[in-house]
């Protein structure tokens, strides 16, 4: 296990959708410069998790969440297992992957039948301990919504999301929620149950210099929540090569 070594003795988290290997070099070059403690990845080819993991000298837990075989819209390649992954350098005491859409025997073709969502959805979490404090951490890529709204098939998935996030009575929550926070969707929801600690003047989380719509899109769908027992501070939005702004803050139990 590698040793941390934080002199504020607080863990440093990001969250970062990194949109596949498209720009696997720009990110490493940034989660090189920040050097954060846990790492939370949306829309990570598990074959570049073993190197991104190598290069910045962390351990890692990597879920699939579909199977890209095809060059679409979406992904510019097809390396095979898309998911989630948390790379950490923390003792690690325990992890699970919670389905709330599909399950683990069943990998869907990424965009089949030009569907977004043809994909499971995963709470992958982890129990840890830093510098003597235990913690829960969380993250997920939710369900995808065209144009920001909540639709009726989010809707179904957030009440098995609930489910899921009903069994952590603490939590670090965090990813990729496809639910603008000001949409009454899933985001709004997640900040009535816990604390938002998106800073309210933030106005998106995606880069509209890479997104593919070419767009300077008002949408803060990437998302840092608590519950009560976590204190997050220097919680920031920062371009790092992706589609998507990471999500950056130091937590620390109260």
């Amino acid at each position: 296990m590698l040793k941390v070594k934080n002199k504020n003795k607080n863990l440093k988290l990001i969250s970062l959708n990194i949109e596949g290997h498209k720009h696997l070099a720009k990110v490493l070059d940034f989660l090189q410069a920040e050097a954060a403690e846990v790492i939370c990845l949306q829309e990570v080819f598990g074959v570049d998790v073993p190197v991104l993991a190598a290069n910045l000298k962390m351990e890692y837990l990597f879920v699939p969440l579909s199977l890209v075989t095809k060059v679409n819209e979406h992904m510019s390649h097809a390396l095979g297992e898309l998911g989630l992954a948390i790379l950490y350098r923390v003792k690690l005491l325990k992890s699970e992957s919670e389905y709330y859409v599909g399950n683990r025997k069943k990998l869907p073709i990424f965009f089949e039948n030009e569907n977004s969502n043809s994909m499971n959805r995963v709470l992958l979490w982890i129990k840890f301990e830093f510098d003597g404090q235990k913690m829960m951490l969380a993250t997920t890529h939710f369900t995808w919504a065209p144009e920001g709204k909540f639709t009726k098939e989010q809707q179904a998935d957030w009440l098995n999301f609930q489910q899921s996030l009903s069994k952590f009575p603490e939590l670090i929550l965090t990813g990729d929620f496809n639910s603008p926070r000001t949409s009454g969707g899933v985001f709004e929801q997640l900040a009535a149950k816990y604390q938002d600690h998106i800073p309210q003047e933030v106005k998106t989380t995606i880069d509209g210099r890479v997104h593919k719509s070419g767009k300077d899109l008002q949408l803060v769908v990437d998302g840092l929540f608590t519950s009560p027992e976590y204190l997050a501070q220097e919680v920031e939005v920062k371009r790092a090569g992706s589609d998507h702004l990471a999500v950056i803050a130091i937590i620390s139990k109260k």
